[in-house]
């Protein structure tokens, strides 16, 4: 995967747009699958809030809205034709965010350890400051967009909005890690 990124990120350098498309779907595919790797990491049944599909459903919609900004800061950076890879980032926080809204429901419709997370989740002090970041930041500065013609928002609000999402997942993540309760295991005296 490393040597794939590397070759991508080469392409730029010296410009191949064909093998450029090809290592860049095969870089996205591996990283697709790194992504979902790692989320099955947190696919624990001690902990019922992360025992399910969420974890790896949110951790991929996360990459799915970082990744495009990403990409589309580095169409800026070089010149590239506008591509407007820009476009599914505010679609998929709305997305992600009706989701997160829709599985924080699920939990807090729950009991015992899930009901709590769910509480913990909502009681963060950073959940707002997350939801700013990570869900109403592209969709208010980049829908918009959307809908007008011949118009692709500048390279410094696309730059802004990366990093806002960005810095959004990671407080995302330390809530994740942060909320989770764990199961009481009963053990008779």
């Amino acid at each position: 995967m490393l040597v794939t990124m590397i070759a991508y990120v080469w392409t730029w350098i010296k410009p191949a747009l064909t093998l450029r498309k090809w290592l860049g779907g095969i870089a996205s595919l591996f990283g697709l699958l790194a992504v979902m790797g790692s989320a099955m990491i947190y696919v624990l049944p001690a902990l019922p809030a992360w025992n399910n599909f969420s974890p790896i459903f949110f951790f991929v919609m996360s990459a799915v809205i970082i990744g495009p900004l990403y990409v589309s800061v580095f169409f800026y950076l070089f010149n590239e034709e506008d591509r407007h890879v820009w476009k599914i980032a505010p679609v998929m926080a709305l997305v992600y965010a009706m989701s997160s809204f829709f599985y924080i429901t699920v939990m807090f419709s729950g009991s015992g350890a899930i009901e709590m997370t769910a509480s913990n989740i909502v009681n963060h002090p950073m959940f707002v400051m997350r939801g700013l970041l990570s869900w109403v930041a592209p969709v208010v500065l980049l829908l918009p967009f959307l809908f007008m013609k011949k118009r692709k928002p500048a390279m410094i609000l696309v730059l802004a909005v990366f990093i806002m999402v960005f810095a959004g997942e990671i407080i995302g993540r330390e809530i994740f890690y942060n909320t989770v309760v764990e199961l009481e295991i009963y053990t008779p005296n």
